[in-house]
């Protein structure tokens, strides 16, 4: 089953590989981050981030467990 984000109108602003290109994290327009679990193709989890579009995200290191998150609320978040 796919599973759609829950706007009628949907922008994925940012996107990035993990360092171990398993994963691919973006940025969207409902204020998440998705993520999305490429051996197994689905998406594996969709986190309520911030209060406006997120509009930069990157893995901050190799191990595919701290990234960044900017976004139009003007906050720039860390998350382990």
């Amino acid at each position: 089953m796919f599973n759609r984000p829950p706007q009628q109108r949907f922008c994925l602003f940012s996107s990035q590989f993990s360092p171990d290109s398993r994963e691919i994290v973006g940025g969207s327009s409902d204020s998440a981050l998705y993520f999305y679990d490429l051996d197994r193709r689905v998406r594996s989890a969709r986190v309520e981030a911030h209060d406006d579009d997120v509009n930069a995200v990157c893995f901050l290191d190799k191990s595919s467990q701290t990234l960044c998150s900017g976004s139009d609320d003007t906050l720039v978040k860390i998350w382990d």
